[in-house]
């Protein structure tokens, strides 16, 4: 019996990450809002052309609670509030529990962001479960009806780091991690085909998913 010639597994093996020459800008969740929240995963796309842009007209066109409800993102009872300036679009739930959000921006950059899993002191960060969760992030932001730039630099964050550990979920954990940092940031140096966001998903949450796990290890 022959290889498959295609398919996710075939998809998933090719897919390459490109260095660029120098990182691109990006717009992390503190720009727009200072809302406390718990530990949260910050998930951003950056278009690698710099000239890639959206008009205002085609932000205003798009419903980012309608569209984060649809990937079940926000649930259908929490309320959220809507915000908008000439350069972003962006929605996030009120619920301070779940904190979620997601934005479009003109210069083409798509993100959203989520609280890690509470216990009784800290968060906790699953890679299991995260790298699960960024894949259906990958498809809410690629599901924005709007025009993707070719090839976008994927990249995450922690903010703030706090009392963060990594493992399973467990209710009697008392252990508290220590960590000097207040948040990590990867800088967005290396880029991916817009096609690989969905048909390498896994691949691309399973990276930045070790990456963030690395950067808590050190």
């Amino acid at each position: 019996m022959l290889p498959p010639t295609s398919g996710p597994a075939l998809a998933e093996s090719s897919l390459t990450w490109t260095s660029l020459p120098e990182a691109l800008p990006v717009i992390w969740r503190s720009e727009l809002t200072h809302q406390p929240q718990g530990a949260t995963v910050e998930l951003h796309l950056v278009p690698v052309d710099l000239g890639f842009r959206h008009e205002a007209s085609e932000l205003e066109s798009v419903s980012l609670p309608a569209l984060g409800r649809a990937h079940a993102f926000f649930t259908s009872l929490e309320g959220l509030e809507v915000s908008s300036s000439d350069d972003v679009v962006w929605a996030h739930s009120t619920d301070r529990a779940t904190g979620t959000g997601v934005a479009v921006h003109r210069s083409g950059q798509r993100s959203c962001w989520f609280q890690l899993p509470r216990e009784q002191i800290g968060a906790v960060m699953d890679e299991k479960d995260l790298s699960a969760h960024l894949v259906r992030m990958l498809d809410l932001l690629t599901g924005i009806d709007l025009p993707l730039a070719d090839s976008v630099a994927p990249t995450i964050g922690l903010d703030p780091v706090g009392l963060v550990r990594l493992g399973r979920p467990d209710p009697a954990t008392h252990s508290i991690p220590l960590q000097e940092r207040v948040r990590i940031r990867f800088d967005a140096e290396e880029s991916v085909p817009a096609d690989a966001l969905r048909h390498s998903a896994h691949a691309v949450a399973d990276e930045l998913t070790a990456r963030l796990a690395a950067a808590l290890h050190d």
